[in-house]
Order: C-alpha cells, then sequence, then structure tokens
C-alpha cells in the first residue's frame, strides 16, 4: 500500500507541484491582501432587490417545467432516446438539439426571473445584469481567471492522486461535452458544442446559480455572505452530476466559490460570467491538446 501511494505521487509530483503549488500561491496572496476576510463585503455594491426564497422556489419550479417541456419536445420530434437519456442522430443533430434543450430550459426561468426584476426600480442593474462599472469589472474578471484557474487545477490534481491512491482511475477528459467535442469529425458540432460552453452556459448558469440563488437568499444571510457562496457552489457543483466525472465535482465547488466571491464582491454577473467563459475554454483548449499532442486517439 505504502510503496503503491509513492509510486502514484512519483508519477504525479509535477502537476501537485506546479498546480497545487500555484492554488497555495494564491491563496495565500488572497489572504495577505485581505480578500477572505469576514468584512471583504462591507463595502461591496448593495442588491436593493425584493427577491425572496419564494422567487428562489419559483425560479426552481419554471426550471422543471423548461426540463419537461424540453424532453416533451424531443418526444414529439422523436429525438430523444428515452434508454439513455441522450439525443438521438449524428454528432452536429446531437449538438444542435443539446443547444436547442439548453436553451429551452432555461428560457421559462429567464422570462419569469425578468418578468420580476422589471417590477423592481431599476432591478436588472441592481440584479448584475447591466454592468455597474464596466472596466473595472473586466479587470475584475481577469483577477478571477487568474484566480480560478490555479485553484480548480490544483483541486482536480489533488482529487485525482488521492482516487488514484484507492485505485481508482480518473478520466482523461472529464467532461461528457468535451469528450464528444475531441472524438467528432463533424466541424459544425464543434461549433454548436463550443456556443453552449462558452455562451450559453456561462450565461445562464450564472443567472440562475449567482443571480438568483443568492440574491434570493441575500434576505436571509444579509450579513453573512460567504453563506450565499457556499450555498450556491454547492448546489453548482450537484447539478453538474451525470454530466461529469465525480472527480470533477470539487473543481466545480471551488469554482463556484470564486463565482460567488466576485457577485457579492463586485455586484455584477459579469465578471462571473467571462469567468466562466474564459474556464470552458481553457478547458477546451486543453481537451484538444490530448489529441494534438497523442493524449487521446485521433478519431
Amino acid at each position: 500500500m505504502i510503496q503503491n501511494i509513492l509510486n502514484i505521487l512519483e508519477a504525479q509530483w509535477l502537476d501537485l507541484l506546479l498546480f497545487t503549488g500555484s492554488g497555495i500561491a494564491v491563496l495565500i496572496w488572497l489572504g495577505v491582501r485581505g480578500k477572505l476576510s469576514a468584512n471583504i463585503f462591507d463595502d461591496a455594491p448593495g442588491r436593493d432587490l425584493k427577491l425572496s426564497v419564494f422567487d428562489l422556489a419559483g425560479g426552481y419550479s419554471f426550471l422543471i417545467v423548461g426540463m419537461i417541456f424540453v424532453s416533451a419536445l424531443m418526444l414529439s420530434f422523436d429525438k430523444l432516446d428515452t434508454e439513455t437519456g441522450t439525443f438521438k442522430g449524428d454528432a452536429t443533430q446531437q449538438a444542435g438539439w443539446g443547444l436547442i434543450g439548453q436553451t429551452a430550459r432555461y428560457l421559462p426561468v429567464m422570462i419569469f426571473l425578468f418578468w420580476r426584476l422589471h417590477s423592481q426600480a431599476d432591478g436588472a442593474r441592481q440584479f448584475g445584469f447591466l454592468p455597474r462599472r464596466p472596466l473595472r469589472e473586466l479587470g475584475a474578471a481577469a483577477l478571477g481567471l487568474a484566480v480560478a484557474l490555479p485553484l480548480t487545477f490544483g483541486t482536480s490534481a489533488v482529487v485525482t492522486t488521492i482516487a488514484e491512491m484507492f485505485s481508482v482511475p480518473s478520466p482523461v477528459i472529464g467532461h461528457e461535452m468535451l469528450k464528444q467535442m475531441v472524438t467528432t469529425q463533424q466541424t459544425p458540432a464543434i461549433i454548436l458544442m463550443f456556443v453552449s460552453a462558452v455562451f450559453a452556459a456561462p450565461l445562464f448558469e450564472e443567472i440562475l446559480f449567482r443571480g438568483l440563488i443568492q440574491s434570493s437568499l441575500l434576505s436571509i444571510f444579509q450579513n453573512q455572505r460567504w453563506w450565499l457562496i457556499l450555498i450556491s457552489s454547492v448546489i453548482f457543483s450537484l447539478i453538474h452530476i451525470g454530466s461529469v466525472a465525480w472527480q470533477t465535482l470539487p473543481a466545480l465547488f471551488v469554482l463556484g466559490l470564486v463565482l460567488g466571491w466576485l457577485y457579492e464582491r463586485y455586484g455584477s454577473l459579469w465578471p462571473c460570467i467571462l469567468v466562466h467563459a474564459g474556464f470552458n475554454l481553457v478547458n477546451i483548449a486543453l481537451a484538444m491538446s490530448q489529441i494534438k499532442y497523442g493524449g487521446l486517439d485521433n478519431p
């Protein structure tokens, strides 16, 4: 057992040193700069919104409605495999219906949410959908991505190493969509999945997980915003069960912490959306490099 652990550490030492070391360095830097202090949000922009847990329940009810609508739509067009829950057709058809399904699933929630915001004074800006200080938020996004990448990759390196110590192999690519992107030969399919991962997912998921969850619970945790960040991060990681390998979930939780911190600190969704998009883009590039450099069989 000990020899096995030593062998694994010997094989993984570079990843652990590079990713985990840089992640620890980032945490130390954040601590020294006071970015993780309990009062870091004292001077953060307020969100004077009349959203409550009832809005949160309503939003997720509409998400369920959207999911039911997508399933019914797919079945009516005979595009859903009821045994596997996947879309029928070739890679391009699957990617196209996947993007349609993704949009249709979140559309009822978006309509409900913007209806609620429309009835409130300056609701869209208070919610963070309209930028407050664009240049500052762009800089916050750059900082957020520089923090998120080493923390998430360091987390993945640790989880992968621990899993292998218990003889649990970790996949080279942990996300189902990324696997499809690197194995398909159809360029339209790659473009559609790219749009889904880099544009649609960051927009919809940040509105839902950061905007709706953290704003709806703000009335309960008014002076304890770390609780808002923690709750949204847990839900954000759990919602990906089934679409990613379990080894990826801790890294997604850490990503959620960074995104939630950005939302509370700057009062805008746009740094979160940009960091989320950048994170997905980096992972796409890394997944594609597996083919270029021989990590996967070239289809």
